[in-house]
């Protein structure tokens, strides 16, 4: 009996590299077309696909496979486009939105929850480029650099400011990045309030940081779940911090 999984373009470029953990890797053959088992494939809340719970078998005629070779993203195609190149070489697109259906070991809730999350961000292909913008100092007299930074996941892109202290001479680092924008977020996500979320980090309310800034993590926290999808957002959130 074989099993297959649903992969999302960016999914299946980074399922087919050579350095994806074992249990996130394609194995090596395309099972169904993602479009012959609708009734499998859910949306979440953000229009996310979310992948069947359990897995399939393929029967009869749908049963034929084919071998892939490598996963790239496609040139002159659109925005998160991904080309498939099988060993018959002939190729498949799969664009944003479409899935690709693949056999390969299925991984449980409980298996992610081991992965570091370094582990995963490398596994589900999420990059990050950076510009230096600005040096300057706060009104603390906090010196630091800014940096604008594009955070990109299975063709959609998410950009935002950082800053980093004048010592710190490296330019952001892609799990370091995330970690610190997803908790960052998470937790003005999580509070009740602003007051709740203020009081925080500190009991006295003319110490509090202002609303605006509360307000700019949530705007955060629900850009970054219509970039990663809420699932991937959360465990991220609750992954081990290895960088």
């Amino acid at each position: 009996m074989s099993t297959f999984d649903t992969l999302t373009p960016g999914e299946a470029v980074a399922a087919a590299r050579d350095d994806a953990p074992e249990y996130k890797r394609i194995t090596g053959l395309k099972g169904l077309a993602a479009d012959r088992i609708p009734h499998y494939t859910t949306q979440t809340a953000a229009g996310n696909t979310r992948k069947p719970e359990q897995p399939w078998v393929a029967h009869g005629h749908l049963d034929k496979f084919k071998e892939i070779a490598r996963v790239e993203w496609a040139k002159d195609a659109d925005p998160g486009t991904a080309e498939v190149f099988y060993a018959d070489d002939s190729t498949d697109l799969i664009k944003r939105g479409e899935l690709l259906c693949v056999e390969r070991p299925i991984t449980t809730a409980d298996e992610d929850e081991d992965r570091t999350l370094s582990e995963l961000i490398t596994a589900d292909g999420v990059t990050l480029t950076s510009q230096h913008i600005a040096t300057g100092t706060d009104a603390d007299g906090w010196a630091h650099h800014e940096y604008r930074v594009t955070i990109a996941y299975d063709g959609r892109t998410y950009t935002q400011t950082v800053l980093h202290g004048i010592g710190n001479k490296e330019a952001p680092e892609l799990v370091e990045t995330v970690h610190m924008l997803v908790s960052q977020s998470m937790t003005a996500l999580a509070a009740d309030s602003y007051e709740d979320w203020a009081s925080d980090f500190s009991s006295d309310p003319a110490d509090w940081m202002p609303e605006k800034t509360y307000t700019d993590n949530v705007q955060m926290a629900k850009d970054l779940m219509m970039l990663l999808g809420t699932e991937r957002y959360e465990r991220y959130a609750k992954a081990d911090h290895d960088a």
